[in-house]
């Protein structure tokens, strides 16, 4: 236990009381933030806190909504752990009602089950839905401006049914019937079952649900409408197991301002087997609203005057609804969105796992990709090279093609040259073209005189001898368009060369 004035983390947190009737059996202090300038609730938590707890402490720090007393903070110290919560200017619910010693009016309790409803609707959306299992009128705390605020710092925690202790225990009271019968030996859970079918049995055995929120708050609704604890589930299931009847009255008889259809929503939570209790929070939040229509409706056909603004509770709505169709409608919705979340709850533990398998192989991918756009890089250049290549390949074939060509036609053009020239020097009867036709016709002999095939070829038709001679006559009679020298430096290249025997200068010469 802390003293007074005691500090915790470097000073920060400074004890100022303990809290006595805090409602919980942990040790809890009002203690002031040096660093916020705020007074805080410290609460000592156990070490083997979380292994009675189905929520883990740091979860309680995202748990946002206006019906929450906040946790702040989660520090360790001297081997121990504190939760820093909102400190509520105000007392508990009990704690008002002993004082007072009479119920809440009906419209104060509309607007708080209204708040705590929705956030129980808040907490049963979380997959796995969050159990709360310690809703009772001593972790509700009334503030200043009339909000109730919900402690959360023991959520999820089992709470501790004193069975065989006094009636004084008012826990138990608050408990539903599955949590209690968990904690019986066995020969007492062996003879409250001979009131239970096999299926009664098997959900009886079950954890905690939402269903047993949904009992939790509604003995708490109960006790704050008729400043009386209901019968404990355990003390009405031996009165029932006898063949009496449920010692469990309407909260009419105790306060006859009460409804007949808020009394019928609040003994349908109490259900002492969860399955007659409503099927979730938000059934149960529409049954109460219908509920608050019905009795505007009738106050208004009595002509009578309404004790409490109903017009402010719950934001009532304008037109009636059949109780009997909308239960039926709304658990059909509530059974079609269990179904939708579990889905969506499949289909978002199959995107993580496929997001963790891309994660883990995002490395190996990456470098397949860069690989894959390189190769188009490397395929491009290779052809601009085959290309290039080829061009040149082409070009070499073309060069030598046209200077093939270019020679082939040299021998034409030199026999053209060498026929002006012959028929130039006839005309001109020059010496030197007669001694070079006496050695041309003295090598034609003797080449005559060496095979037979040179003197065959001699036996040429007359008709070629006289085309070529007016070839001949035709080439000499043209004008002549080029420069005399040029042409005689011709014939005196022509007479440097060897010349080549023809086949008409052998004919001329015979």
């Amino acid at each position: 236990m802390l003293t007074t004035n005691a500090v915790l983390q470097q000073n920060r947190y400074r004890i100022l009381q303990t809290l006595e009737n805090s409602g919980s059996s942990l040790p809890v202090y009002k203690a002031f933030d040096e660093n916020q300038k705020r007074e805080v609730i410290l609460k000592e938590v156990p070490a083997k806190f979380e292994e009675s707890s189905s929520v883990k402490l740091e979860k309680l720090l995202d748990l946002k909504h206006e019906a929450f007393q906040k946790v702040l903070e989660i520090f360790e110290e001297a081997g121990k752990r504190y939760l820093v919560i909102e400190n509520i200017d105000g007392d508990t619910l009990s704690q008002l009602i002993e004082r007072n010693k009479r119920p809440f009016p009906l419209s104060d309790v509309a607007n708080w089950a209204n708040e705590l409803l929705d956030a129980l609707i808040y907490l049963h959306s979380h997959i796995p839905p969050l159990i709360h299992q310690n809703i009772k009128p001593q972790n509700l705390r009334l503030t200043v401006d009339g909000k109730i605020k919900l402690d959360i710092s023991e959520i999820g925690r089992t709470p501790q049914a004193k069975v065989g202790a006094t009636i004084t225990n008012q826990n138990l009271h608050f408990i539903p019937f599955e949590i209690i019968f968990d904690q019986l030996d066995s020969a007492s859970q062996k003879v409250l079952l001979n009131d239970y079918d096999e299926k009664s049995v098997e959900i009886l055995k079950s954890p905690p649900d939402t269903k047993s929120d949904i009992y939790s708050l509604g003995a708490t609704l109960y006790y704050l409408l008729t400043a009386r604890p209901p019968v404990d589930p355990l003390e009405r299931s031996i009165e029932i197991l006898e063949g009496k009847p449920d010692p469990l009255v309407s909260p009419t008889q105790y306060n006859p301002k009460v409804p007949l259809e808020i009394a019928e929503a609040i003994i349908k939570a109490l259900e002492i087997k969860r399955e007659n209790r409503f099927d979730s929070a938000a059934i149960m939040r529409q049954f109460l609203k219908t509920a608050f229509v019905r009795i505007k409706e009738k106050q208004k056909a009595d002509s009578s005057t309404v004790e409490t603004n109903l017009e402010d509770i719950l934001e009532i709505e304008a037109e009636p609804v059949p109780v009997v169709d909308l239960v039926r409608k709304l658990q059909e919705a509530e059974a079609k969105r269990l179904e939708a979340e579990k889905r969506a709850a499949e289909a978002e533990k199959k995107l993580q796992e496929s997001f963790s398998t891309r994660t883990q192989n995002l490395g190996l991918e990456n470098s397949t990709l860069f690989a894959e756009e390189e190769l188009p890089s490397s395929g491009m250049n290779k052809m601009k090279l085959a290309i290039a290549g080829a061009a040149v390949f082409v070009f070499l074939i073309v060069g030598v093609a046209v200077f093939a060509l270019l020679n082939s036609g040299a021998p034409d053009v030199d026999k053209q040259a060498q026929t002006q020239v012959k028929t130039t020097s006839d005309s001109q009867v020059a010496p030197e073209s007669q001694q070079t036709t006496q050695t041309q016709t003295t090598s034609t002999q003797q080449n005559q005189s060496e095979g037979k095939d040179q003197t065959q070829t001699t036996s040429v038709t007359r008709s070629e001898r006289q085309t070529q001679e007016r070839r001949s006559s035709a080439v000499a009679q043209q004008p002549e368009t080029k420069p005399q020298p040029k042409r005689e430096d011709q014939t005196q290249q022509q007479q440097q060369k060897p010349k080549k025997v023809t086949v008409d200068d052998l004919i001329n010469d015979n």
